[in-house]
């Protein structure tokens, strides 16, 4: 079985490469293109997936890969790595800091490993399946609450939401003691 902990490692010399490219075009000129489903796409996005994607097969050859920006590979493998060079690409070109990287490990389909790594502030979640989840080395929690009243909820975009789910939203938004907007990846 595979070491969670050395992957965990190698996945964090990953995020460091990755955000050193994202910190790059950040806040600076830059072409955006519109993939078919109409969503942007940059350089820093297909730079960021090429690095990542080189890294994962020099130092997992036998694992599989499914990108967001260049496609999968050998996804039928035991261990296949999740990523999405940039995830809140729209926060990225407007100059906005709470877009992220995310990369995923699974084993046999399940998630066995994650890390949500935030270039702009510094910030990286870290979670391996059994153990507690860590913010930049330190494990942290989920809230206590227990109460949908008194519950804080974020959503990317209340219109992200199909006609279906809809009357479930507006259940929600008028449920919470707290609803805030934005933030993609890091809510």
């Amino acid at each position: 079985m595979l070491d969670l902990h050395q992957a965990l490692q190698f996945a964090n010399r990953a995020a460091d490469d990755a955000g050193h490219i994202a910190r790059a075009h950040f806040r600076r000129p830059i072409t955006v293109e519109h993939k078919s489903d109409d969503s942007p796409v940059t350089i820093a996005d297909r730079e960021i997936e090429r690095v990542l994607r080189a890294s994962i097969q020099a130092a997992y050859p036998d694992h599989g890969i499914l990108g967001e920006e260049h496609g999968n590979l050998n996804v039928d493998r035991e261990y296949v790595w999740v990523v999405d060079p940039i995830d809140g690409t729209k926060s990225f070109i407007t100059g906005h800091p709470l877009f992220g990287g995310l990369m995923a490990l699974l084993h046999d389909g399940k998630p066995a490993l994650g890390q949500i790594d935030m270039p702009a502030l510094g910030e990286r979640w870290c979670g391996i399946k059994g153990q507690d989840t860590t913010l930049n080395h330190v494990p942290v929690r989920t809230s206590t609450c227990t109460d949908l009243a008194s519950a804080y909820a974020y959503t990317t975009d209340p219109m992200l939401f199909a006609a279906a789910f809809q009357p479930v939203f507006d259940l929600l938004h008028r449920s919470v003691r707290l609803l805030r907007y934005g933030g993609d990846c890091y809510s």
